[in-house]
């Protein structure tokens, strides 16, 4: 807000000795590049920036899977907290919204050499040809160069991740059909037995009943373990090697009653090119309700009056004999879904603001790389 304040306070003072300026070169305005409406003399080429917005938003998800025996965890074991159905839950963790910048394609002027030796000013450019500044030795484009080193696509991460196996076991048991015959024999009733074995699959309540045994009776040894009652005298990182091995196991088992969760963690990067007619831009839906997340921009009133009306007598000129320059919009630009906010931030929307003709004359000027605003005016 500081820096918009100076801005401001530069362009009301440029406005005030804008008549007092003598400036050299004249400055053409163009509609397009096309190669029949190129200017024939000798010139430069320059273009003012535009803004969009890069949005990261990093999404948690936390998946639940049932245990394969969940449906017995209540009645065999008594436990009262697992997970009762497979399913997802995701949530934002973090919003960030700044600034992108690229040439405006709307904002191409052209800097007419004079005299016959064809003499121009000295233009610096940034890497994306927009100006940085006229008659200066040195622009320091730090602010652009360290903001495109880190430009995450998007990025994973899990954690807390747990896996859980099926108790390996013998799925079959042997069972046993006993059929019983009478005979008559000598007026006499005989009652004859017969036992046929056979094997048959164990359901899978049998398969949970067993598995809560086992956790049981590992219960059972890890306290003995502890408590003394072991028949040799083990060194105490065996003790201790054994007490987790054995806890460890009882855990696996125990995770085919309660079921897993693990999070995973997606950061998502979107460049949002800003539209004049358009204020709000869906970024699509993260939530488990299904909420959709919206980039809204609410534009900040100037509190310079002398823009107004410059701004009307000069958003239609062609030429000038001086260079082009811009007055941004500083905007809010709000991250959020219908009930949230994630991320609240003043920026700037380059191509909202006025555009004007600065003199230069024998004045060095420099301007802000990611918004063509007036950083410095100098003799």
């Amino acid at each position: 807000m500081l820096k918009m304040q100076k801005n401001l306070f530069v362009f009301t003072l440029l406005i005030s000795i804008a008549g007092i300026l003598n400036a050299q070169y004249k400055v053409e305005r163009l509609r397009s590049l096309q190669a029949e409406e190129k200017p024939l003399n000798k010139g430069l080429y320059y273009q003012l920036p535009a803004n969009g917005f890069k949005v990261d938003i990093t999404v948690t998800t936390t998946t639940y899977k049932k245990g394969i025996y969940s449906e017995y965890a209540a009645s065999i074991l008594g436990l009262t907290d697992f997970i009762r159905e497979d399913k997802m839950v995701s949530e934002i963790e973090n919003v960030s919204v700044e600034n992108t910048v690229i040439p405006d394609n709307s904002q191409i002027f052209y800097v007419r050499s004079i005299g016959k030796a064809g003499a121009l000013p000295n233009i610096s450019y940034t890497n994306f040809g927009t100006l940085l500044g006229v008659n200066v030795r040195h622009i320091d484009e730090s602010d652009i160069n360290k903001s495109n080193k880190n430009n995450r696509i998007r990025s994973d991460r899990r954690t807390d991740e747990q896996h859980t196996y099926s108790f390996a076991e013998t799925n079959f048991e042997d069972d046993f059909d006993t059929i019983i015959r009478e005979e008559l024999k000598d007026s006499e009733v005989v009652e004859q037995t017969i036992i046929t074995a056979r094997t048959v699959e164990k359901s899978d309540e049998q398969k949970a009943k067993e598995l809560a045994a086992l956790i049981v009776e590992s219960k059972k040894q890890r306290a003995a373990l502890i408590s003394g009652y072991s028949e040799v005298n083990y060194a105490p990182e065996t003790m201790r090697y054994m007490y987790e091995q054995m806890l460890a196991t009882e855990s696996e088992y125990l995770r085919s009653f309660t079921g897993i969760s693990y999070k995973s963690t997606h950061t998502y990067q979107f460049v949002v090119n800003i539209v004049d007619t358009t204020s709000t831009y869906n970024l699509g839906t993260y939530l488990s309700k299904d909420e959709p997340v919206y980039l809204q921009l609410k534009r900040i009133p100037s509190a310079a009056p002398q823009i107004d009306k410059f701004d009307k007598r000069s958003i239609d000129q062609v030429e000038s004999t001086g260079f082009f320059v811009r007055l941004p919009q500083l905007v809010t630009a709000v991250v959020r879904s219908d009930k949230h906010v994630y991320e609240e931030k003043q920026l700037f929307v380059s191509q909202w603001g006025t555009v004007y003709s600065l003199p230069v004359g024998d004045f060095s000027i420099m301007l802000n790389p990611r918004t063509g605003a007036l950083e410095s005016v100098a003799k």
